[in-house]
């Protein structure tokens, strides 16, 4: 009895042992299959992780089989595109999943991630001083900047391949306005200041940046009635540099439109850089000398102004 108690104890430890070290290969091979899918997961995605990493990872999850397997893919999800690769990469490895399509394509995520960022400190830049630039140069200036102020050099390359890739100021604008599109940035007031339509001329130059009135019929009228003051800004701004003869900036002036057309009130903003309280002051006289036609309600309004002078 204790002989056949003790041989059915052996056997099942051994169906025990080899059921476990059946479980093993099944979970080995079960994650091999997972990080193989995971790899080439672009495919059935439709997609590439650089456009829509999203997808590409949700489709992974789906076709995991196992608990290794999943547990990659949410860590993958979950990690900057720089550690997603590393991971994937260490899993390919340890799997001997070669090629892993995947890899590279979370390392070109990453670049452009990084790239983007860097971009936007590139779009940094003040419009206004590109602006005060012959068009011929601002481009250049641009660059000299960038290549000064960002030091990375993906930048200085994807600039210098839009520098290449047209002929004239425009092409570069349209061209660097397509660059950032695709790299999803869609403000950068850099486009601005290399779009902007005047040439400065030799001397002290006033310009108008923007002017308008919030919904309000008057708006046009308004606006040619402060551009026509430009001859009052710039004898404010003629006294400012009798004063100090390297003044300049630009003056951000929110007002307010009455219902007889008349300007009640001019405030200057924090975000203006001329730093003469005289001029500042004198300016803002100007504005609210400004008048439109009549209209039914009070509305608010704004205007930018840029000075500076070229040699």
């Amino acid at each position: 009895m204790e002989a056949s108690r003790a041989r059915n104890v052996i056997v099942i430890g051994g169906v025990v042992a080899l059921a476990g070290i059946a479980y093993a290969v099944w979970e080995r091979r079960t994650y091999v299959a997972d990080v193989r899918s995971i790899c080439s997961s672009e495919a059935p995605a439709e997609t590439t992780i650089v456009k829509s990493r999203t997808l590409v990872e949700g489709v992974a999850r789906k076709a995991a089989r196992g608990e290794k397997g999943v547990a990659l893919v949410d860590a993958l999800k979950s990690a900057s595109p720089d550690a997603a690769a590393n991971q994937l990469r260490a899993a390919a490895e340890d799997t001997s999943v070669a090629p892993c399509p995947a890899v590279a394509s979370y390392q070109a995520l990453a670049s452009r991630v990084l790239l983007r960022k860097n971009v936007e400190r590139m779009c940094g830049m003040s419009p206004t001083t590109l602006a005060r630039l012959p068009k011929a140069v601002r481009f250049e200036r641009l660059q000299e900047w960038t290549h000064t102020n960002v030091t990375e050099p993906a930048v200085d390359e994807l600039l210098t391949t839009v520098s290449t890739a047209g002929a004239t100021p425009q092409e570069r604008t349209a061209r660097l306005r397509t660059v950032l599109s695709e790299l999803d940035i869609h403000e950068c007031g850099v486009l601005s200041g290399l779009a902007s339509p005047l040439d400065p001329t030799p001397g002290i130059n006033v310009r108008v940046q923007s002017v308008g009135v919030q919904s309000d019929p008057r708006e046009g009228a308004v606006a040619d009635d402060l551009r026509a003051k430009v001859p009052t800004f710039r004898e404010c701004y003629e006294k400012g540099l009798a004063k100090e003869p390297t003044l300049g900036g630009s003056l951000v002036v929110k007002f307010r439109l009455t219902e007889t057309g008349a300007v009640d009130f001019a405030l200057a903003q924090e975000d203006s850089s001329l730093t003469s309280p005289d001029v500042v002051k004198c300016l803002l006289e100007a504005v609210k000398t400004a008048h439109g036609p009549a209209g039914p309600n009070k509305s608010p309004g704004g205007i930018t102004l840029v000075f500076w002078v070229a040699k």
